[in-house]
């Protein structure tokens, strides 16, 4: 029983991981928006 939850974890650990990269991976365009807006606006700073 005490290995069944171990196990149950570890998989729930590594399935959000997966999950979290695949939420990145559906939205490599916003990341990449978002780095060319502060660019941009370090820029304009300056």
């Amino acid at each position: 029983m005490k290995a069944g939850v171990a196990m149950r974890t570890h998989y729930d650990f590594r399935f959000r991981i997966a999950d979290f990269r695949f939420l990145f991976a559906m939205h490599p365009g916003a990341v990449g928006l978002c780095a060319i807006e502060n660019r941009q606006s370090e820029i304009e700073n300056r």
